[in-house]
C-alpha cells in the first residue's frame, strides 16, 4: 500500500520562506492529473494522509473509485 501526504496550499506557501536547505521534490503531477493506476497501483488502494487523518482511495469491483475516511 502506498501512502501519499497531501498538504494544503497554506502550509505549502508558509514553507517557501523557511531556511530549510533541502530542495523540494518535483511535482509528480504537474498538470494536476493522474491515471488511477498511478495512484492505486496493483493493490487497488491508496492511503492519503491529510491534516492528521487517513483517507483511503479504493478501486471497487465494478471499476469505480471510492474515497473513505
Amino acid at each position: 500500500m502506498r501512502t501519499v501526504i497531501v498538504r494544503d496550499m497554506e502550509s505549502r506557501n508558509s514553507r517557501k520562506g523557511d531556511s530549510d536547505p533541502r530542495p523540494e521534490a518535483p511535482d509528480p503531477f504537474p498538470d494536476g492529473r493522474a491515471m488511477s493506476e498511478q495512484l492505486v497501483g496493483s493493490r487497488g488502494e491508496l492511503v492519503i494522509e491529510h491534516m492528521g487523518r487517513e483517507y483511503r482511495l479504493r478501486l471497487t469491483q465494478s471499476g469505480k473509485l471510492i474515497l473513505t475516511a
